[in-house]
């Protein structure tokens, strides 16, 4: 009875170790997913272009976990027009790069096939990046963005 009773003892005391351990590594990991963020997702804000006196515009990134990624672009004034392209990205420290082709535009011309090259710094603390450059290469048409994470 006395070797039942030390085993289901010493049995207690290894169940409540195992506990406390998970429930702490689970407080460790929630703190520091909040401080910190990933490049994959949703990042919306504006860009601009050089040489053009139209304010800055819509431009959206969805950063995908393969390689990945679609761009959405909306201006406004007289063009009102909205460009989705795709492509892939990469991120080697805080610098970010993307390449992106143009699959659909609703003016014309559509600017079908053109193909966008983007660099920008990468901050996973402020969720942010920033002193973005884009340039359409074959082209004169380059200018800037800013992008911050939605989700």
């Amino acid at each position: 009875m006395r070797k039942l009773l030390i085993s289901s003892l010493v049995l207690a005391i290894f169940a409540t170790t195992s506990l406390v351990f998970q429930i702490s590594s689970c407080t460790k990991a929630a703190t520091e997913t909040s401080t910190t963020t990933s490049i994959q997702g949703l990042w919306i804000g504006t860009a601009t272009s050089n040489g053009s006196n139209l304010p800055p515009q819509y431009f959206s990134l969805i950063v995908k976990p393969d390689g990945s990624i679609i761009s959405d672009t909306k201006t406004q004034g007289n063009l009102n027009s909205q460009y989705l392209s795709v492509g892939t990205w990469t991120l080697s420290g805080n610098n970010f790069s993307y390449s992106i082709t143009n699959v659909y535009g609703n003016t014309t011309p559509s600017y079908l096939g053109q193909t966008q090259n983007g660099t920008a710094t990468f901050s996973a603390t402020n969720a942010t990046l920033t002193s973005g450059i884009w340039v359409n290469p074959g082209s004169t048409s380059s200018g800037t963005f800013s992008l911050t994470k939605a989700n």
